[in-house]
C-alpha cells in the first residue's frame, strides 16, 4: 500500500472513531492492507503532532493487539518509538517544546495499555513518566509546560499514585512551590487559567484523585470561577494543541527491525 493510500485509510478510521469506540472492522482492514512499520510510523507522527490524537492511538494499539495476539510487532514497534523519543528528549525539546509535551502525554496514555498487553513492557515506561514530568516543571519551563504537567496530573495522577506514591508527592510539592513563586522553584509568570489547573491538580491529590470526594464548596469553586481574559489567557488555553510548523520528519526516528523473541520472551531487540 502506498503511503498516501495508508494515510487516507488511516484518516477514515480516525474519523469513524470520533463517533464512539475504535471501529474494529475498519482496523482489521487497516492491519491486513498496511505494513506494520508504515502503520507505526503514521501513529508516531500523528501523536507527536497532535496531543488529542494520542488517546485514540493508544486505544487503537490495544484493539489491534487483541485482534492479533500472537503478533507483537505493533506493540513492540510503538514502544520502541516512545522510548526512543524519551532518549532523544533533549534534542526534541530544543526543536519543539510542543512535540516534547506530546511525547510526555504519549507515555501516560500508553502506559495503561501496555499494562494490559505486557506488564514487563509497561515497566519500561515508569522511569520516563516521572522523569519527564519533572522536566516539564523544573527544566526552564514555559507556561505551556506547567499547564501540560498540571493537566497530566489531573488525568493520570491516580495511575501515577499507584505506581509510586512518593514520587507523586514530590511532584505535588514542586507544583505548590511553583504556584506560590518559591525561591527554589521555576520563575515564570502564570496566567489565571494555569493557576487554576495547578490548584485542581493539588485538590485531586488532596482528595485521593477522586473528584467525587471534593466538598461542595470546591465543586462550586471550579464550576463558578470566572477567568479574566488577560494577555496570556489565549496562549494558556491553547485552543488547538497542534503545531502547524512541526516537521516530524526532521527528527531521527528509529528504523524498525523485525522482532526476535528469545526463549525467555524478551523483546529487547526491538526496544
Amino acid at each position: 500500500m502506498q503511503d498516501e493510500q495508508l494515510r487516507s485509510l488511516f484518516n477514515s478510521v480516525l474519523l469513524l472513531s470520533q463517533e464512539g469506540e475504535v471501529p474494529v472492522q475498519a482496523l482489521a482492514v487497516l492491519v491486513q492492507t498496511a505494513r506494520p512499520e508504515a502503520l507505526i510510523e503514521q501513529l508516531h507522527q500523528k501523536w507527536l503532532a497532535d496531543q488529542s490524537f494520542t488517546p485514540f492511538a493508544a486505544q487503537m494499539l490495544l484493539q489491534l493487539q487483541n485482534m492479533e495476539r500472537r503478533d507483537a510487532t505493533l506493540a513492540s514497534g510503538c514502544l520502541a518509538m516512545i522510548l526512543t523519543d524519551y532518549r532523544n528528549r533533549l534534542e526534541m525539546r530544543s526543536q519543539s517544546r510542543l512535540m516534547f509535551r506530546n511525547s510526555v502525554r504519549a507515555l501516560h496514555e500508553f502506559y495503561p495499555v501496555y499494562r494490559k498487553i505486557d506488564t514487563c513492557l509497561a515497566q519500561s515506561l515508569v522511569k520516563p513518566i516521572f522523569h519527564t514530568m519533572e522536566q516539564l516543571l523544573e527544566d526552564d519551563p514555559e507556561e505551556a509546560d506547567i499547564l501540560s504537567a498540571a493537566q497530566l496530573l489531573i488525568e493520570f495522577g491516580r495511575v501515577m499514585h499507584q505506581i509510586n506514591m512518593l514520587e507523586v508527592d514530590a511532584i505535588i510539592m514542586k507544583v505548590r512551590k511553583i504556584l506560590i513563586g518559591a525561591k527554589n522553584a521555576a520563575k515564570i509568570q502564570l496566567s489565571t487559567a494555569t493557576k487554576i489547573r495547578l490548584m485542581h491538580a493539588m485538590d485531586m491529590w488532596q482528595f485521593g484523585w477522586d473528584p467525587m470526594m471534593f466538598p461542595d464548596c470546591v465543586h462550586d469553586f471550579y464550576n463558578t470561577v470566572v477567568v479574566s481574559p488577560d494577555r496570556d489567557e489565549k496562549d494558556a488555553r491553547r485552543k488547538n494543541d497542534v503545531d502547524e510548523d512541526i516537521n516530524v520528519s526532521s527528527l531521527n526516528f528509529p528504523q524498525l527491525r523485525k522482532e526476535t523473541t528469545s526463549s525467555s520472551g524478551s523483546r529487547e531487540s526491538v526496544i
